[in-house]
């Protein structure tokens, strides 16, 4: 049981702190993506619920939202392992936001044809980008706070994973963005749009009937 534990690496500390704005900005993301996607009837599934930011937004403007999460310190509504779970009710659309990269790369093909039988109409995740870095840079200038972002040149690599990361895009050869589209495709989803982020891909997914 211990070493299946330590198979799913999660940290909840963060949660715990407030935000920088850098984090502020890809809850900002989240929500500009959804808002394309999302419909006032649509029922949703948020796996990974992190600060519970995501779900306790949609819930204010009368979203109907189930969480799901590993742990249960964040009180989600199901706590489980994506992994081993199997779903009840099928929901239209699915959130997965940095949640991926924490399961071994070998499940996610399997978590991929379990989300497909249960998502009515689109899975929206997003994923960490091994390849760069990204920083912000605050300045006052004529008495105005300024904030300036800044991704690392492309030769720039990193010299290891995030410790709760199993894997990132492009972190070896089968977690190349091209493999990965593959990778969706093969298990029914259709990649709408994707767009890189600070150094986050936000990837909408339609699942293909």
């Amino acid at each position: 049981m211990n070493n299946r534990r330590k198979e799913f690496n999660y940290d909840a500390a963060w949660t715990k702190k407030l935000e920088a704005q850098n984090h502020w900005l890809l809850y900002w993301k989240q929500q500009w993506l959804l808002t394309k996607y999302l419909r006032p009837e649509d029922t949703i599934m948020e796996i990974g619920l992190g600060s519970g930011f995501t779900a306790n937004y949609l819930r204010n403007k009368n979203y109907t939202v189930t969480t799901l999460d590993i742990d249960n310190e964040k009180k989600p509504d199901i706590v489980a392992n994506i992994v081993d779970y199997e779903m009840k009710s099928n929901y239209d659309i699915i959130l997965a936001f940095e949640v991926f990269e924490h399961l071994p790369f070998k499940y996610l093909k399997t978590v991929l044809q379990m989300l497909h039988s249960h998502c009515n109409r689109y899975l929206i995740i997003s994923l960490p980008e091994y390849l760069s870095c990204f920083f912000s840079l605050e300045f006052e200038l004529f008495g105005i706070k300024k904030t300036a972002s800044f991704r690392c040149p492309s030769f720039y690599k990193m010299k290891q994973l995030s410790p709760n990361h199993h894997w990132e895009v492009n972190f070896n050869p089968e977690t190349k963005s091209k493999k990965l589209i593959e990778l969706f495709h093969n298990q029914g989803f259709k990649i709408m749009e994707q767009s890189l982020y600070q150094d986050r891909y936000f990837i909408a997914l339609e699942r293909i009937p």
